[in-house]
């Protein structure tokens, strides 16, 4: 390691001043309390430890090279102010007697840090970032939003002016700082191979033969097949209109060219600007060597829903209490999704590893979107094909139906592109 890198994060270096706003500790803590530390209280030395550590964390948000460049600068500035007996150099202080960096801020998002993280010995930055998040909406809801300032937010689509701490210079300087102190270990969901959702899906069609009317399996199943042949996350896959897709399944059983299943989500997507359906068809012929294709999954579930008394609403919905007919929780899937991968984890050590951990590995949310993609590529599927699967929510953003669009007409319309929009499941 260079000698000007050795104390990385632990240490000062000169020039840093120069680049970065700088106020001792024992300010900052003034600044904060009104008041001088404690030498008898734990806390407050405690305190003075984060006020330390965001003083150096917003100093290394810049690369050695960079501070000793920009203070060769300031030096030539220096001396040609000299030469013309001129004064441009702005003064360094004295700050306001109060806040302004963000320092509070910065030892609450310190001490998040320090919490145990749900994979790893601490959280990840992007969790301790989301009380900045609401640290500024609280501060816009607020009697300080309508205040005149000098402060303008840059790097958002509708600047505005602000005196919120965490649009501070010296605050974004500091995130920077303490992310790339703490860096991000991200923990992906394991991708389901084709091997694991065949057994997968075996395991569901057994479940179905031994309780023909139980809907553990038969929402399982179709959940899974919906998941993995459309590339979809758990949490889209709960946006499965159970009325639209009765209202198709008609028209789809006619189709002998291309027969297909349809899948239709219903929802306030988060890229879209309304309530909007989208439409998936998902072919009935795939190269996997499921017992049962996805059109026999559907009849299956939407005869569950007719046993239960429905026809419309959501497809997977509350079943009692007072969020009854409310979209199912993702979360209430996944427990019979590592059940059985569980099972197979027992049975077949070669496709899933005694020593993995399955609820830890497998997630609802992108297990099955992460090996349908992966598949797909493995097969050969163009990467323009994959990507007009995969970006449906821009797609839907741009030309989102509204629920009060006629579903058969719009369904009708998007059947003329139904060679390209079955490609990506059939070559699953």
């Amino acid at each position: 390691m260079p000698a000007a890198e050795e104390g990385r994060f632990v240490t000062a270096r000169k020039g840093d001043a120069m680049m970065i706003p700088f106020q001792c500790d024992l300010c900052h803590f003034r600044n904060i309390f009104g008041r001088n530390p404690l030498g008898s209280c734990t806390t407050d030395g405690e305190t003075m430890n984060y006020v330390r550590r965001a003083n150096l964390d917003s100093f290394w948000s810049r690369q050695t090279s960079t501070v000793i460049a920009n203070m060769g600068q300031v030096k030539q500035m220096r001396k040609y102010e000299l030469e013309r007996g001129m004064i441009i150099i702005p003064e360094r202080g004295p700050f306001p007697m109060e806040d302004t960096f963000g320092m509070g801020l910065a030892i609450v998002l310190l001490s998040k840090s320090l919490e145990k993280g749900r994979n790893t010995d601490y959280v990840q930055f992007e969790t301790t970032r989301k009380l900045r998040t609401a640290f500024s909406n609280l501060w816009n809801a607020s009697a300080h939003t309508p205040t005149t300032s000098l402060l303008v937010v840059k790097e958002r689509s509708n600047p505005y002016l602000t005196k919120c701490p965490e649009s501070s210079f010296w605050y974004s300087r500091f995130s920077r700082g303490f992310h790339e102190r703490v860096g991000d270990q991200v923990i992906q969901d394991m991708a389901f191979s084709v091997e694991v959702m065949e057994e997968f899906m075996k395991v569901c069609e057994r479940g179905v033969e031994l309780d023909p009317r139980g809907a553990k399996y038969v929402e399982m199943g179709y959940m899974a097949m919906c998941g993995w042949l459309g590339a979809l996350r758990g949490n889209e896959i709960l946006f499965a209109d159970l009325g639209g897709i009765v209202a198709l399944m008609p028209k789809a059983k006619r189709e002998t060219r291309y027969p297909h299943a349809p899948l239709v989500l219903q929802g306030k997507f988060k890229t879209s600007l309304g309530f909007t359906k989208h439409v998936f068809f998902l072919s009935l012929k795939t190269r996997s060597t499921f017992e049962s294709h996805i059109g026999i999954w559907t009849e299956r579930i939407v005869k569950l829903r007719e046993r239960e008394g429905r026809c419309s609403g959501w497809m997977f919905a509350v079943k009692e209490g007072k969020a009854k007919g409310q979209a199912l929780p993702m979360s209430c899937m996944e427990q019979t999704m590592h059940e059985i991968l569980e099972g197979i984890q027992e049975r077949r050590p070669d496709l899933i590893p005694s020593e993995l951990d399955v609820k830890d590995r497998y997630g609802i949310f992108r297990s099955f979107r992460r090996g349908a993609t992966t598949e797909a590529r493995n097969r050969g599927l163009p990467k323009e094909l994959i990507d007009l699967n995969n970006g449906w929510r821009m797609v839907e953003a741009s030309r989102g139906k509204h629920t009060t669009a006629d579903m058969l007409a719009y369904y009708t319309e998007l059947s003329l592109a139904v060679a390209s929009l079955v490609r990506f499941s059939g070559i699953l």
